[in-house]
C-alpha cells in the first residue's frame, strides 16, 4: 500500500489525550488574560509597583515571549518529539502558576515590599508565557500522530479553539472572584 493508503491503528485514549491536552491550552490561556478585566482592581493591589503600564505588562508579556517561547518549542520538539514538548510545556505553565501563587502569598505577609510581589508575579507570567507557544503550536502534530485522516481535521480545530476558550474564561473568572 501507499503511503495515503496505510491503514492507521487507532485507540480510544487518543479522545482523552486530545481532552487533556486541550485543559492545559485552557489553563495556559487563562493565566494570559486574568488581569486583563481587573486592572483597577489589579493596580491597588501591587501598591505602588502598580501602575496601568505594569499591570498591562502582565498581559504582554505573553507576546514579548513568544519568540522565546518559539525557539525552546523548536529545540523541544528536536530532543524529545511531541510528549516532551507538552510535558516542558505544563511544567513551564506548572511553575509560572506556581509563582503567581507564591506572590499573593508574599503579598498577605504584612511589611512585604509591593515591588516584590510585582516581580515575583510577573516572573511566573514570564514562564507561563515561554509555555504558550510550546502549547499552540502543537494541535496539527497531536492530531497527526494520534488520529486517523478522516478525524485530524476535527481534532486539530479542537486542539486550536482551547486558546480563545481559555481566554474566554480568563476575562470571566477574575471578575467573578473580585
Amino acid at each position: 500500500k501507499s503511503s495515503s493508503e496505510r491503514e492507521y491503528r487507532v485507540y480510544f485514549r487518543r479522545w482523552w489525550i486530545l481532552v487533556i491536552f486541550m485543559l492545559m491550552i485552557v489553563s495556559n490561556a487563562t493565566l494570559w488574560v486574568t488581569f486583563a478585566p481587573i486592572s483597577d482592581i489589579a493596580e491597588d493591589y501591587f501598591g505602588d509597583a502598580g501602575s496601568t503600564t505594569r499591570v498591562n505588562m502582565l498581559a504582554i508579556i505573553f507576546l514579548i515571549s513568544y519568540p522565546l517561547g518559539t525557539l525552546i518549542e523548536v529545540k523541544c520538539m528536536q530532543l524529545w518529539k511531541l510528549r516532551g514538548t507538552i510535558l516542558v510545556g505544563g511544567c513551564f505553565s506548572f511553575l509560572g502558576s506556581l509563582f503567581r501563587v507564591l506572590a499573593a502569598y508574599i503579598q498577605s505577609e504584612e511589611g512585604n515590599n509591593t515591588s516584590t510581589v510585582y516581580f515575583v508575579m510577573l516572573f511566573g507570567q514570564f514562564l507561563a508565557a515561554l509555555a504558550q507557544p510550546l502549547f499552540m503550536n502543537c494541535p496539527a502534530s497531536i492530531s497527526a500522530s494520534w488520529f486517523p485522516p478522516e478525524e485530524r481535521d476535527i481534532s486539530t480545530a479542537l486542539g486550536s479553539l482551547s486558546s480563545p476558550l481559555g481566554n474566554a474564561i480568563g476575562s470571566v473568572l477574575p471578575i467573578l472572584f473580585v
